[in-house]
């Protein structure tokens, strides 16, 4: 009888792997979400008067990399914080928050790579 047990990164078992590889399918699904303008401007939203003073000045420096930079983490933070909250909210897992949160905001998947070897075939 096999014992159940919590995810281990390093662990070789079959329910471990796939636990893996469902992360690495979210987290290649959210890179979509960080690319979509609705997302964005959700994110902009949720922006203190600081940071959006700290953002001004950027601008008006014309210090375009820190801008972008502020701009990138925000993003991404925002991303993680919204698939976090679907998942302790609805109770599903990290892929299927990030699968719904892609329908929602209607984010076109990223084409597969090219695999050459199975077109030889």
């Amino acid at each position: 009888m096999a014992t159940r047990h919590n995810y281990y990164p390093h662990c070789g078992c079959a329910t471990c792997s796939r636990q893996e590889r469902a992360d690495e399918r979210a987290d290649e699904l959210a890179l979509g979400l960080h690319a979509s303008g609705a997302v964005l401007g959700e994110a902009m939203g949720e922006l203190t008067d600081d940071q959006l003073a700290l953002m001004a000045g950027h601008l008006a420096a014309g210090n375009d990399a820190g801008l972008a930079e502020i701009l990138r983490r925000m993003q991404a933070d925002y991303v993680q914080s919204e698939i976090e909250r679907r998942t302790d909210e609805s109770g599903v897992t990290r892929l299927e928050a990030v699968q719904r949160m892609v329908e929602v905001y209607e984010v076109a998947p990223k084409p597969a790579p090219a695999m050459p070897w199975r077109r030889a075939a």
